[in-house]
């Protein structure tokens, strides 16, 4: 599993100085910068985070998002029924069938961005976790370069294990059913190779200015310190008439995101001299396991915006 040579040359420093180089270039296995940052680039994953070069990635102090069992789960919420074992069981098949759970979620989104698809050269997917919609917009469209970006390099990992793993790999990771019960679920990789992954930062998107034909950022303005930030790196790495897909549940923690940063509509960030709302979905389902057999459901709001400036 290697990340593509193609896609070094849509990186960039996050750190977007005037003294940035336009192309990160490798120094001693690492990733370097003309401003002088360094970024690790480690099992052929970039980690475009500054780094002190004398140390691999270490894991992040990031909570739960590095935790494997929290991701598993995470992987569990992202692929439900495609996951084996889990459409033997039935509770939790009804939770994830095509008719009202997250599978319906993923569904909707692929329906919504279907027909922008096959005229993007390259797509950019911001808190893209373990990868479901990233593998599922290479899957539905070649010729199209997709790349998943996740702050957690534990995400990261695991959706390269499951998109860029060879179609014969089975792979195999347990989920938490209890506080004392795990089972273990599989799923067999995608083997996709117009696909690849990075760690970044949501809020420094480390990719060349205009680049990008369609950015999608799902549920995750509402895991940022400053999600203007995250809308501002979409603006600058979309071409002109680039397509956002975005999808909200407004599911707001202080942990994450200051209260005065806070919004109830995305719309409200916009500026519609620069956007152009395509679409909007609202009332879409979104269900999330957690531990101990718990559920949380969060209602979304999907929109389709074009840059228009």
């Amino acid at each position: 599993m290697n990340s593509s040579d193609w896609l070094l040359k849509y990186l960039t420093c996050p750190l977007l100085t005037n003294v940035c180089s336009d192309k990160l270039e490798f120094d001693a296995g690492l990733l370097r910068c003309g401003c002088g940052a360094l970024y690790g680039y480690f099992s052929d994953v970039p980690y475009l985070r500054p780094i002190d070069n004398r140390q691999l990635p270490q894991k992040e102090i990031d909570g739960k998002y590095q935790e494997e069992m929290f991701v598993n789960m995470f992987a569990l919420r992202q692929y439900g029924l495609l996951l084996r074992k889990i459409k033997e069981l039935d509770g939790y098949r009804q939770i994830f069938d095509i008719q009202g759970g997250a599978e319906n979620f993923y569904q909707t989104l692929l329906a919504a961005i279907h027909s922008y698809l096959g005229q993007a050269e390259v797509i950019v997917d911001i808190g893209c976790g373990t990868g479901r919609l990233t593998g599922e917009m290479a899957k539905a469209s070649r010729s199209t370069k997709v790349i998943g970006i996740d702050y957690s390099s534990a995400m990261v990992s695991k959706a390269e294990q499951i998109i860029l793993s060879s179609v014969d790999s089975e792979i195999i990771f347990p989920i938490r059913m209890s506080k004392i019960i795990s089972i273990n679920v599989s799923t067999f990789g995608w083997g996709l190779d117009n696909c690849a992954f990075i760690v970044g930062d949501g809020q420094y998107v480390p990719i060349k200015k205009a680049t990008v034909d369609i950015a999608t950022c799902i549920n995750v303005f509402h895991r940022l310190a400053d999600p203007k930030s995250l809308l501002s790196s979409v603006k600058r790495i979309l071409k002109s008439n680039g397509i956002l897909l975005v999808s909200n549940s407004y599911d707001w923690k202080e942990e994450f995101t200051p209260r005065d940063k806070w919004f109830d509509q995305f719309d409200s960030l916009l500026d519609f001299s620069e956007w152009q709302k395509l679409a909007e979905i609202d009332g879409i389902i979104y269900v999330t396991p957690t531990y101990n057999r718990k559920f949380d459901l969060a209602v979304n709001q999907i929109g389709i915006y074009r840059k228009i400036l």
